[in-house]
């Protein structure tokens, strides 16, 4: 009985990430559309309650993307960083190996090591998961031909979601222990604040902890049965030169 209602929880898990994965498929729009949508929603705001101009929101959006240049500077570099680290012969070599290490009979196992390897990563560095996750991706997939290619894909990108600002690399962490940043200069905070009361605290450590094992484990029971699960076809297979 009890293995009996185990399985019928795991099935509903299964399902429900398939009718996920057809809802956004069929409903959410390209990154780009969105882009486009929240630009619109943000120049009609500025017209209603920003007491400006048309053109006076344009003026101000095409000022305001400079002042943020020296931040978007370091985000290049963090990316920059990540790339070459990425791609570099012995990462290579790490991603190629640890690839083999799930069972090729239980594509599960491929969607875990992804999971870790993207959320870990990010907490280090997210420009390194952002582009080793992408390869990584590509390693296990060679080495696991029946794992359902859009979950590990979804998998590739939780670094970013789910741990990389709580990381090392933190945008919103980093500025705040930057003197003169601009959130001190508008006076809304007094001083910096130390990586120590953010980054390394307990409560930010112990969370990080906890949201990599659930989400870990929750990809894992996602991956559908194999009559529905979306392989890479065999040719494109061969094509794959890593």
């Amino acid at each position: 009985m009890a293995q009996r209602e185990e399985k019928s929880a795991m099935e509903f898990v299964k399902n429900w990430g398939d009718a996920l994965n057809r809802w956004t498929e069929r409903w959410i729009p390209d990154a780009l559309v969105i882009v486009w949508i929240l630009s619109i929603i943000t120049f009609v705001m500025a017209l209603i309650w920003g007491n400006t101009t048309p053109k006076g929101a344009v003026l101000a959006w095409g000022q305001g993307f400079w002042t943020l240049l020296s931040f978007a500077m370091q985000m290049c570099l963090i990316m920059m960083t990540g790339y070459i680290l990425a791609c570099s012969p012995p990462v290579r070599r790490l991603l190629d190996g640890l690839s083999g290490l799930p069972n090729a009979e239980k594509p599960w196992q491929a969607i875990v090591a992804m999971a870790l390897f993207s959320m870990l990563t990010a907490w280090i560095n997210w420009g390194l998961s952002l582009i080793g996750s992408a390869m990584f991706a590509l390693f296990l997939v060679r080495r696991n031909p029946k794992v359902d290619y859009r979950l590990l894909v979804a998998s590739a990108y939780l670094g970013l979601g789910c741990t990389w600002h709580s990381g090392l690399s933190g945008s919103a962490t980093l500025l705040m222990n930057t003197p003169d940043n601009f959130v001190i200069k508008a006076k809304l905070v007094d001083s910096v604040i130390s990586t120590k009361e953010t980054i390394f605290t307990g409560f930010n450590l112990i969370l990080a902890l906890v949201i990599v094992v659930v989400i870990t484990i929750l990809m894992a029971l996602m991956h559908p049965r194999e009559d529905k699960a979306y392989r890479v076809q065999p040719e494109l297979m061969e094509k794959l030169k890593l």
